[in-house]
């Protein structure tokens, strides 16, 4: 049945998932695209765009649309309930042994150790969007337009001179795909 599937494997996700909703980004895909093929390449891509503007976290939109697309009403809300459901346990259970061991250097160890892995899979999200973005199909078919939009808000959203708000720099986005794309 769908939902038990779309349930399970949203669940391994959100289990295996250290460090947020863009550290699940490469693990969604392996199985929303690749494995169970609910949703085609450029629609995860589009996925990660919408769910960047929508409130929420990246994960669980990306959850939600995908069990959607996949089974409609309850395949989203199997999907979402099971990238969370992991992460509310643990959550549970943990709490009370962090507060209890919160100088102990095994913790601090361990943490250090994850810490790593968890921006590695975010690096490994932003590989997989920007190689869509810029190479839709493939290393022959570079797009400027985009680079450009993508380097040029990196550089204004860590300009140290003058900070401009990640809201605005999105809107400026929108109106340059609009006039350019």
């Amino acid at each position: 049945m769908i939902y038990i599937t779309l349930f399970f494997s949203f669940a391994r996700i959100g289990l295996l998932t250290v460090g947020g909703g863009f550290a699940m980004l490469p693990l969604i895909q392996a199985e929303a695209v690749t494995h169970y093929e609910w949703i085609t390449l450029q629609e995860f891509t589009d996925i990660i765009a919408v769910a960047q503007v929508t409130p929420g976290a990246v994960g669980i939109n990306s959850a939600t649309y995908i069990g959607y697309k996949a089974a409609g009403f309850l395949g989203g809300l199997s999907a979402s309930l099971g990238l969370v459901a992991p992460s509310l346990v643990i959550v549970m259970i943990v709490a009370g042994f962090l507060l209890k061991f919160q100088d102990n250097i095994w913790r601090k160890r361990i943490f250090s150790g994850i810490r790593p892995v968890a921006a590695a899979l975010i690096a490994s999200a932003v590989f997989v969007i920007a190689r869509m973005v810029m190479f839709p199909d493939g290393l022959r078919s570079f797009r400027l337009i985009p680079a450009i939009i993508s380097v040029l808000s990196f550089l204004i959203l860590r300009n140290p001179w003058k900070k401009i708000h990640p809201i605005i720099v999105l809107g400026l986005c929108a109106v340059a795909g609009i006039i350019f794309l």
